[in-house]
């Protein structure tokens, strides 16, 4: 995937400047083990667009935090 594909190699990288690279590559590898479990599950083809879509909109990842200041 990362010969091919020039968001997956750009995925990589920015996980690698902040986490390393055997950790960007697992958690590459955990996102495409998800993907292939979903593709199973629903019986649908491979969608590199939805693949590479951030979601942390979708329920994932933790929450925002705002700064809240008295006036």
């Amino acid at each position: 995937m990362l010969r091919e594909c020039l968001e997956a190699k750009q995925f990589v990288q920015r996980k690698e400047r902040k986490h390393g690279k055997s950790r960007a590559m697992t958690m590459l590898a955990r996102k495409i083990g998800r993907a292939v479990y979903q593709m199973l599950k629903r019986k649908e083809a491979f969608d590199i667009a939805k693949f590479l879509a951030n979601q942390r909109g979708a329920g994932g990842g933790a929450a925002r935090i705002t700064q809240v200041t008295d006036e």
